[in-house]
């Protein structure tokens, strides 16, 4: 049961209102428990549209940044939204799983097991995700390992990913969000389809 309520759609913004009514799925259960915050749920409707459709990271990494981050900061909503969307971004299920059981372990990252199941850049940006969630800063070493792998964009656009997730995570995990019906996939494509305002 959540901690406090969801609203009825009908007491939500007009503009909220009107998105789900262009697109039904885009009424799940962090939108709906966002829209207690009326002055920014169409900008996180506008920010969920960017983040899959406008990015240069590339999808498999962005669901891997995401991934780690709701194992990190444990949202059983956002891996249940992601894990469908990591697979569909070209993620395998070995990674996926290995995110899943060892993404809190300590030291993981620089295992042998992880080396054969991530490339080299998908571990040097797993390493520093990890890092940004243990610490406010990061060693120079680990910077210029991102930045030989990753334009300034890229890493910009990972931190942010890394950052919004850890806020979704955290009203999922606070307010004890229920896990939507609605699939991970099915999300995706309203997050998507949201028209460019």
């Amino acid at each position: 049961m959540p901690a406090i309520p969801y609203p009825k759609l009908e007491d939500t913004p007009a503009e909220y209102q009107a998105m789900v009514a262009a697109n039904p799925r885009l009424f799940i259960n962090i939108l709906s428990m966002w829209a207690n915050a009326p002055a920014t749920i169409k900008l996180v409707c506008l920010w969920g549209q960017a983040q899959f459709t406008q990015l240069e990271l590339s999808p498999s990494d962005r669901e891997l940044v995401i991934l780690l981050t709701g194992t990190s900061f444990e949202s059983a909503y956002e891996l249940a939204q992601h894990v469908p969307m990591g697979l569909a971004a070209g993620c395998s299920e070995a990674q996926v799983q290995a995110i899943l059981n060892n993404g809190r372990t300590r030291g993981y990252l620089e295992t042998s097991e992880a080396a054969q199941t991530f490339s080299e850049k998908e571990l040097v940006l797993l390493r520093w995700i990890r890092q940004v969630a243990l610490t406010p800063e990061v060693p120079e070493a680990m910077m210029e390992s991102v930045k030989s792998h990753y334009s300034p964009r890229e890493i910009t656009e990972a931190l942010t990913l890394h950052g919004w997730y850890y806020m979704v995570g955290r009203l999922t995990t606070v307010l004890k969000i229920d896990v939507d019906d609605v699939g991970g996939l099915e999300v995706l494509a309203a997050f998507s389809g949201i028209a460019k305002q």
